[in-house]
């Protein structure tokens, strides 16, 4: 997981690159829960199909840690939300292609949020190296307050 470093004594440039690099970090957490969410329905849809069940009985998480049975009479299709509040119909077979695909995409945008996490990482390195020389801090002292934000 990205870590945002934050200097030991913190400017105005730099609060607002570490607020910016932690809202990169949370929706890359937000994503790679996504991502679980889809290869847990994977798991199950693939269950489904190996077991070529026609009725499945389930208690179904209704809120609160309250659960209800459910029964599903028809189980050669399934709805999944594809994203935006909207949801499509699948055959199990089509579903998991679909969950595929969907884990790929999210796996692309989960890896380009870690990149652009590390970007503002080194701008703020940078950042505190160029503050650094500017007060003309010796050697010995920079590698110590380095040792802090790292």
């Amino acid at each position: 997981q990205e870590v945002c470093r934050t200097p030991a004594q913190p400017s105005l440039t730099n609060i607002r690159a570490q607020s910016l690099c932690q809202q990169v970090v949370n929706k890359r957490g937000d994503t790679v829960g996504q991502i679980e969410s889809y290869e847990k329905l994977k798991g199950s849809v693939e269950l489904l199909i190996d077991r070529k069940a026609n009725h499945v009985k389930s208690m179904v998480n209704i809120g609160c840690d309250v659960y209800m049975q459910a029964s599903i009479p028809d189980t050669s299709r399934i709805i999944v939300d594809i994203g935006l509040g909207f949801y499509a119909e699948f055959a199990l077979e089509e579903a998991v292609k679909f969950i595929n695909k969907k884990v790929e995409v999210l796996q692309a945008k989960a890896d380009s949020m870690s990149s652009e996490a590390a970007g503002i990482n080194a701008q703020i390195e940078v950042v505190l190296k160029g503050i650094q020389e500017l007060m003309q801090i010796p050697e010995e002292e920079r590698q110590d307050s380095k040792r802090h934000f790292l």
